[in-house]
Parts: structure tokens; C-alpha cells; sequence
């Protein structure tokens, strides 16, 4: 669709996957919390999954 090859393009999507997870690691470490509400985020976590099982068995 964008003319790149898919290998550019996962190579950038890993890049990208790793950059968010060094953020993450690196701004949320030693939380001191009594509670935490996730049934929102675990909601958007399970449609993102489902969504990138979708694309990948397009590309394949």
C-alpha cells in the first residue's frame, strides 16, 4: 500500500515497539499504588491484539 517493503517496515515497527517499551520502563517504575482500575486498558489491549493477528495473516 505504501510502496515500502514489508521488511522495512517491520524493522521500523519493532524499533518503534522497543522505543515505547523503554518510555514505558523508563517513566513507570517504582509506583507505589494502593489501586489500579486496568478492565479499560485490558479491553483496548485484547482489540488491539485481535486487530494485529488480523493484519498479520493479511500480509502473510
Amino acid at each position: 500500500m505504501s510502496g515500502h517493503d514489508k521488511g522495512t517496515i517491520c524493522k521500523w515497527v519493532d524499533l518503534a515497539g522497543k522505543h515505547c517499551k523503554d518510555v514505558t520502563d523508563y517513566f513507570l517504575r517504582e509506583l507505589r499504588l494502593e489501586r489500579v482500575q486496568v478492565d479499560e486498558i485490558w479491553s483496548y489491549i485484547k482489540k488491539g491484539e485481535k486487530r494485529r493477528c488480523q493484519r498479520f495473516e493479511r500480509i502473510r
